[in-house]
């Protein structure tokens, strides 16, 4: 579980080029692996940024959210219908290549990486006056009657 420090209505920043960043650092582990490429999907990157967002703006980080939601009703409450998912969350590291390696060293981590979700969405936020500054979330699910976009 993460640390909590009261929220002091912390101004959240968030980068968009993250995403495809994040993805293409993905798939490039899961190509190494012998894996097929992921995709995004909308619903899932949605899910990701709020939570990103959630733990940059009350400076924390934790897979439960400050409203006691799992990422299982994160999906969900996107609309995502899933039959298997997984979450990555992270925070401090500055930069895409960090995270990663980070996540990569984790076995937890790195075998929702290489799992075999099809799709993928990622949360960036970024909060100066936060504790740990970078806040960063994935998320990984299969879906029925989902699609990549």
């Amino acid at each position: 579980m993460g640390q909590e420090v009261p929220s002091r209505n912390l101004r959240v920043e968030v980068d968009a080029n993250f995403q495809a960043k994040m993805l293409a650092a993905v798939n490039a582990e899961r190509a190494k692996n012998g894996l097929a490429a992921m995709c995004t999907n909308r619903k899932l990157q949605k899910a990701a940024q709020l939570h990103s967002e959630d733990m940059a703006t009350k400076n924390f980080m934790s897979h439960m959210g400050s409203n006691g939601s799992n990422f299982a009703d994160r999906i969900k409450a996107q609309g995502f219908n899933w039959n298997g998912a997984a979450e990555n969350v992270a925070a401090g590291q500055a930069d895409v290549a960090t995270v990663m390696s980070s996540w990569m060293k984790s076995p937890g981590h790195k075998a929702n990486i290489l799992g075999k979700n099809k799709f993928f969405g990622m949360g960036y936020a970024h909060s100066a006056s936060s504790m740990y500054k970078h806040y960063w979330t994935q998320e990984f699910a299969n879906g029925n009657g989902e699609s990549c976009g």
